[in-house]
């Protein structure tokens, strides 16, 4: 398996991986991601060196973005409220290949880069009613933030998301 920062070259199948996880999203209850996010951000992320992909056979497996401000940071009580930190976002696994190590692969990556480039923790938000990300960030150590972000969708839709994060 190959980790790299995106290029612009891998853009339609970084979409599709994305495109994929929405549909199967759209058949749960509660979507998470909808035919517009994430897939919006993704060509900046590739531009400004913040999009991260694991490959196999030059299939995109998996996809974060580490992103130095977050919409909902000033919403919860971060532990670690000194130190430099960074936020892991837009965290995907192809669909069909759940439940194979390939989140907490990417959680290990996702440190590393975040210590590599001098950050004292990564943070991230979860939807509350996402239980297996929840309970897969606190498998890997990743502390619950005191409060909870509620976030308005374009959807008029609110998503209730608890911050967590892990120092480096």
């Amino acid at each position: 398996m190959e980790f790299r920062l995106a290029t612009i070259q891998d853009l339609p199948r970084i979409l599709e991986m994305y495109k994929e996880l929405v549909q199967r999203m759209q058949l749960q209850t509660s979507p998470i991601w909808d035919e517009v996010y994430p897939c919006c951000c993704l060509p900046d992320d590739i531009q400004f060196n913040r999009l991260y992909v694991l490959l196999k056979n030059s299939r995109i497996l998996s996809a974060f973005a580490l992103c130095d401000t977050e919409p909902g940071a000033s919403h919860v009580s971060w532990a670690n409220s000194d130190g430099r930190a960074l936020y892991l976002t837009r965290l995907g696994v192809r669909a069909g290949k759940e439940r194979r190590g390939i989140g907490s692969l990417m959680l290990e990556y996702a440190k590393a880069t975040a210590k590599a480039t001098g950050f004292d923790s990564l943070r991230l938000f979860v939807v509350d009613h996402n239980l297996p990300a929840i309970r897969l960030y606190q498998k890997y150590g990743w502390n619950q933030a005191s409060g909870i972000y509620r976030k308005q969708t374009d959807s008029n839709t609110v998503l209730c998301e608890y911050g967590f994060e892990i120092d480096l």
